[in-house]
């Protein structure tokens, strides 16, 4: 396996094809607004304790539609 600079050339190749993905998923999603059909997903929201024994509710985006 060739190295170079401690990061092997594989890491690298699947690298680009993952960013290949992420353009091709960006796209698809500019595409949809600017044709106005784009409709997000709810957020999710989780309770998470705070330290004096109460509640606090967290809202956590959906990345990929």
């Amino acid at each position: 396996m060739l190295e170079i600079d401690n990061v092997c050339v594989d890491l690298l190749n699947r690298t680009e094809k993952e960013l290949d993905e992420k353009v091709k998923l960006f796209d698809e999603a500019r595409s949809r607004i600017v044709a106005r059909i784009y409709r997000p997903m709810p957020t999710k929201r989780v309770e998470t304790p705070k330290y004096n024994g109460s509640k606090r509710i967290v809202g956590l985006p959906n990345v990929k539609d």
